[in-house]
C-alpha cells in the first residue's frame, strides 16, 4: 500500500523577499489576466487574523464546511476512491488541515492508496 505524503515546497530563498515580490508583482501587473501569487495573501500575521475570523460566530463557512467534512467522511471518500486503484488527492488551500484530517484520516484507516499533496 503505498500512502505517501508529499512535504510542499519551500519558497525560492535564492533572492531576497523585496526582490522576490518585486518581480511577482511585475510579472502579475503584466500577465493578462492580472494576477497575483496567493502566496502574498497571507503572512503570520494574516494567517492569525484569519484564524481568529473563523472563530467568531458570523462566519460560518469553516463551521459548515467542517461538519460536511466530519458527519459525511466516509460518502466524501466514495466520491473520490472511485474503482479502488490508486490516486493523487491535491489539497489546494489547506490552511491548518483541520477539516481535511478527518478524510486523511479515514482514508489511511482503509488502507486507501493515495499520494496527498
Amino acid at each position: 500500500m503505498n500512502q505517501t505524503v508529499k512535504q510542499p515546497e519551500l519558497v525560492d530563498t535564492s533572492k531576497n523577499r523585496l526582490e522576490t515580490f518585486y518581480d511577482d508583482v511585475i510579472a502579475g501587473l503584466q500577465s493578462v489576466p492580472k494576477r497575483l501569487n496567493s502566496k502574498y495573501f497571507y503572512d503570520a500575521n494574516g494567517d492569525k487574523l484569519f484564524q481568529e475570523l473563523m472563530e467568531c460566530p458570523e462566519y460560518y463557512p469553516t463551521k459548515c464546511e467542517l461538519e460536511i467534512f466530519s458527519e459525511k467522511t466516509a460518502d466524501l471518500a466514495a466520491s473520490i476512491i472511485g474503482d479502488g486503484d490508486a490516486f493523487d488527492l491535491i489539497e489546494l488551500g489547506a490552511g491548518d488541515a483541520m477539516k481535511s484530517t478527518w478524510l486523511l484520516k479515514y482514508l489511511l484507516k482503509q488502507r486507501i492508496d493515495f499520494t496527498y499533496h
